[in-house]
């Protein structure tokens, strides 16, 4: 018998982007097809009956984020699959191989769901203008005050928010290393603490430096930090009741 072998063919025409039609015919030119319909629709692969190559690959995605039906794929008015899932992407390939399956040729080659949310322990870096259409959140991060300001004292790089813990009045928190534009939201519950930049001599809080200078924190406190230069934080306090206390001075 025979062997016979498909080489994938890979179109090159741009992204087929259906939106959010109800029924969407593929255009025969295509690799990629794009649905952003919440309800139930259907994908045809069958409007370039008669002219598919053998080989042809296209991958179909449904990417909204809540849907309320599947997109089913059909060719011939028979059903080669459905995507249901939010972000769920499938591949199909056209392979002309006489099954006992009514699917035209088109043969299932992979089929995924992509995360709805992504947990990074690395930093990542984005070299264009990031959007969120549904909104970001930053994780509380818990920071206990030391009475140097080591270890559990320092707040990492990349922080956002802290939700700080203090034994004493007289306990240290440590900003991080400085990088211009960064922002962090601290608040203490039943004590307070005291605030030091990473280094106290040579880089300002509230427009004041100098070896052991720190900034004192009282009780249910909000404090904002703003990194301003690469040697100059700027902090704003607030009460429990909203209300701007002053930024304070350091001593």
């Amino acid at each position: 018998m025979a062997t016979k072998h498909i080489f994938p063919l890979y179109l090159s025409y741009p992204t087929q982007e259906a939106g959010t039609a109800a029924t969407v015919n593929w255009n025969g030119l295509s690799s990629r097809i794009i649905t952003t319909r919440q309800n139930a629709g259907t994908i045809n692969l069958d409007a370039a009956a008669g002219t598919i190559k053998n080989g042809t690959i296209i991958v179909i995605e449904k990417t909204h984020a809540s849907p309320l039906g599947a997109a089913t794929i059909q060719y011939g008015g028979v059903t080669i699959t459905t995507l249901a899932t939010t972000n769920e992407t499938v591949a199909v390939m056209f392979f002309n191989d006489n099954d006992d399956v009514s699917d035209g040729g088109w043969e299932i080659i992979s089929k995924t769901t992509l995360p709805t949310s992504v947990t990074s322990s690395t930093t990542s870096t984005f070299s264009e203008a990031v959007t969120f259409t549904v909104g970001s959140q930053n994780a509380a991060v818990a920071a206990t005050a030391t009475s140097d300001g080591t270890g559990t004292g320092t707040i990492a790089a990349g922080t956002s928010f802290v939700s700080v813990t203090s034994a004493g009045a007289n306990n240290i928190i440590v900003l991080p290393t400085p990088v211009v534009g960064n922002s962090i939201v601290l608040h203490v519950g039943a004590n307070g603490y005291e605030l030091q930049t990473n280094d106290a001599a040579n880089v300002s809080l509230n427009n004041v430096s100098g070896a052991g200078k720190e900034l004192a924190i009282g009780a249910n406190v909000v404090i904002r930090c703003t990194c301003v230069s690469a040697t100059a934080w700027v902090a704003e306090q607030i009460s429990n009741v909203g209300a701007p206390t002053g930024g304070g001075t350091p001593d």
